[in-house]
């Protein structure tokens, strides 16, 4: 009885270091294949392609340079903004009342609108900047005769940080207000300029590195890199107008991978101003053309004068970017 219980313990004891035994991590066995949550994640199509700058006849090949810019401070903490009459025409009167940095869709700057007039009516904006990058609002306030309504200027998050706004100093736009009933103009104002308490000691950085489409006429445009959207893959543009009119600029002509396609780019940009926007490709006009990466785009960049449908239009030589 005692031999048979020896034995049973020796067994039970093999057993125990055996299951103590521990495989070295950098020892795997080369049979086993990973499981799928160690595997490395796929990339995305489209996200990590940087232009590679062509030399053809027609592109610049002269490297860009970015523009030096102050390193702004470290972003202010309390931002707010002083309470002021922005407006006070025809029985019309708007007043700013605040700002709301922690809002659902981005920061917002609270109005007050009086209608005192005998008309129902409707404010909205235009020609909206922050920091000195065009950045539509969403603002659309309907007042009716006689009544007031409190509401907000937003400003999107995501048109900030494509920016590379942090932090909100400078503020500029005009109101456009019309009559609610028959969509007649009331007015369009002129540009209102506010700062926040944060104007004196922010300094706001523009990034012009990148590929120089078209450097001309006091206006820049240079491509920064493809970037993925909704609809489609799409050019990071940035764009400069340092002239004194107002500008558009769009894309013509334009193929991908030796594929014509459509691209939808419209960028306005008012005098001293700057923007960044996109030219986007639909999904649907690639896949027709089973484009799966894009490495080659080449495009005429239109500009023209929104302000004045005589002005003179500017059309850019055949452009061509290609990509790794």
């Amino acid at each position: 009885m005692k031999k048979k219980l020896s034995v049973l313990l020796a067994a039970c004891s093999i057993f125990a270091l055996a299951g103590c035994t521990v495989v070295p991590a950098e020892s795997p066995d080369p049979t086993v294949p990973a499981s799928v949550s160690e595997k490395t994640p796929t990339p995305p199509k489209y996200s990590e392609n940087t232009p590679v700058p062509t030399a053809p006849e027609t592109t610049p090949t002269t490297e860009p340079t970015a523009t030096t810019a102050p390193t702004p401070t470290s972003e202010p903490k309390g931002v707010t903004i002083e309470e002021s009459v922005i407006y006070n025409e025809g029985g019309i009167v708007i007043t700013v009342k605040g700002f709301d940095k922690e809002s659902l869709f981005g920061p917002q700057i609270k109005l007050l609108v009086e209608n005192n007039s005998d008309k129902n009516i409707t404010v909205q904006t235009q020609n909206s900047s922050i920091n000195g990058y065009m950045i539509p609002f969403i603002f659309s306030c309907d007042v009716a005769a006689g009544k007031k309504s409190n509401d907000s200027l937003t400003v999107q998050s995501g048109e900030m940080k494509d920016s590379g706004i942090t932090t909100i100093a400078d503020i500029e736009f005009s109101l456009h207000i019309f009559c609610s009933d028959d969509w007649e103009t009331i007015t369009n104002s002129e540009m209102i300029h506010l700062q926040t308490s944060a104007a004196s000691s922010y300094v706001q950085q523009y990034d012009d590195s990148g590929f120089t489409m078209y450097d001309d006429n006091n206006l820049k445009v240079i491509a920064k890199g493809i970037v993925d959207k909704a609809l489609g893959p799409a050019l990071m543009l940035y764009v400069e107008n340092n002239s004194e009119q107002p500008i558009v600029v769009q894309s013509k002509d334009t193929s991908v991978n030796g594929f014509m396609v459509s691209s939808l780019m419209s960028i306005e940009v008012r005098p001293g101003k700057k923007a960044v926007d996109t030219m986007t490709f639909m999904n649907s006009d690639l896949e027709d053309n089973d484009i799966t990466k894009i490495t080659e785009i080449e495009t005429v960049l239109h500009f023209f004068d929104p302000d004045s449908w005589d002005s003179k239009r500017i059309d850019s030589n055949p452009i061509t970017i290609t990509f790794e």
